[in-house]
């Protein structure tokens, strides 16, 4: 799949192994720990439409996550994106 071009690139490699280890299969779930503002999530599913991602943003300050859950209302592709608080270093309440 793809140009020599974009085989430089380390995320059309990875997805595209993934892809061929899948069996052709098209989708995909990220688990991005610690996220912040980040806007990865935003460029996989806008650069690399023909995979069906389902990404987890994951952060600790809901501040954060509240404001991107909002950036990602107004984006296409944003419902591929969810956005949850999590502190990795806190136990979780039984």
């Amino acid at each position: 799949v793809g140009n020599l071009q974009q085989y430089r690139n380390p995320f059309f490699f990875l997805l595209n192994t993934l892809y061929n280890r899948n069996g052709k299969n098209k989708s995909i779930s990220i688990a991005h720990l610690g996220c912040g503002n980040s806007v990865l999530a935003d460029e996989l599913v806008s650069t690399y439409p023909i995979f069906d991602f389902s990404i987890t943003n994951l952060d600790y300050s809901e501040s954060v996550i509240n404001e991107m859950r909002v950036k990602a209302k107004e984006k296409q592709g944003g419902e591929k994106i969810r956005y949850e608080v999590c502190d990795l270093l806190k136990p979780v309440p039984e």
